[in-house]
Formats: structure tokens, C-alpha cells, sequence
């Protein structure tokens, strides 16, 4: 439709700790987004990090143990989700997705591109 859509965030402050103790804290601010298209778009509450244009969000092919309780990202339950390249190109049916590895002030995640309707 070309208009904005507007996703309702809160703010949330969280520590930064150094030796055991709280020495400042920063903002992290979060909302509720839906992926996918078809009669289910999937809904995830995600952090909105100001230091890169990413949705990072858990897909059912997770096998850490950090995904076991989370909501995850099901690629077949949507309809127009495609399996992406880093170049935006679609992923080939006999091939494997290219690997990324997304740094964090947190940590790091590893996964791969797809392409999908946000809402």
C-alpha cells in the first residue's frame, strides 16, 4: 500500500555489568511483529536493534537450547516465504542456504536468509 506501518514499542532498560555489578544501563526496545502470509502469520516479539536492519527471530531448524522455549519461525507455514541468498537471490531447491553469522554486544547467532511478508 506504500504507507508506513507503525509497530508499538516498549522500552526497557537493561544493565550493563562489570565486576559483578550494575555500572550503567542500556535501552532495548521491543515489539511484536507477524511473519508470513496465509490464513497464520506467525507472531514473535523481537528486540528492534538500531545497529542493523535485521529481524533475527529462532526457525524451527534450531537445535540450541536456547530455542526450546522459544516461539519459532516455521518457513513452510507461510505462503510467500522464499529461502534467500545474502544477495537477495532465491535459494535454488538443491541447494543449501548461505550460513551468516550476525554479531550482537550480547552474543552471536548464526542462520540463514528468507524472504517474508512483516506486519
Amino acid at each position: 500500500s506504500g504507507r508506513p506501518f507503525v509497530v508499538p514499542l516498549r522500552r526497557e532498560a537493561v544493565p550493563v555489568i562489570r565486576g559483578g555489578k550494575a555500572t550503567s544501563y542500556k535501552s532495548a526496545y521491543f515489539g511484536t511483529i507477524s511473519l508470513g502470509s496465509g490464513p497464520a502469520p506467525q507472531e514473535f516479539s523481537v528486540v528492534f536493534d538500531t545497529g542493523s536492519g535485521h529481524v533475527v527471530v529462532p526457525s524451527t531448524e534450531c537445535q540450541s537450547e536456547a530455542c526450546a522455549t522459544r516461539r519459532l519461525y516455521n518457513l513452510s507455514a507461510s505462503e510467500g516465504a522464499v529461502a534467500i541468498h545474502s544477495d537477495g537471490e532465491p535459494v535454488p531447491d538443491d541447494e543449501l542456504g548461505e550460513q551468516v553469522t550476525i554479531g550482537f554486544g550480547t552474543g552471536t547467532v548464526v542462520g540463514e536468509f528468507a524472504r517474508d511478508t512483516v506486519c
